[in-house]
């Protein structure tokens, strides 16, 4: 099975983790138009759901990256999958309230620097390890 991590950004755009099995192949940044390639061929979509935080405006954002990437994978009949953070974070004991530790521990775990990236790593590794 190949499966698509996907941690959706409206600031930064949207960072993915490519598996094949569980092996990670390749994590970076990218723009929607590069999730419409991958999603284009035989993968299983996971994404990190939406939730309202502090702001609802940018939860309002959030849910447009989302929907973009239920678009496509509606178009190209591709099964997609929720991760809650409240699921995925604690999984992997990220400090809750500092974020530069949090950084700190997601990049110890995953080997990347971006935090998006790392983010869509963790979320990928998560639903291989806890949903299948």
């Amino acid at each position: 099975m190949n499966l698509l991590a996907i941690d959706p950004s409206w600031a930064h755009g949207y960072a993915y983790a490519y598996f094949s099995g569980k092996e990670l192949k390749k994590a970076k940044p990218c723009t929607i138009y590069t999730l419409a390639i991958f999603i284009q061929t035989d993968v299983v979509v996971v994404i990190e759901e939406p939730y309202l935080g502090k702001n609802p405006d940018t939860f309002r954002k959030l849910c447009y990256s989302v929907g973009k990437v239920l678009y496509l994978c509606d178009v190209h009949e591709r099964r997609v999958e929720y991760v809650q953070p409240r699921h995925w974070k604690p999984y992997y004991n990220l400090p809750k309230k500092n974020k530069r530790r949090e950084l700190k521990v997601k990049q110890k775990l995953t080997g990347y620097e971006d935090d998006d990236v790392c983010d869509a790593i963790l979320i990928g590794k998560y639903y291989l390890e806890k949903k299948i």
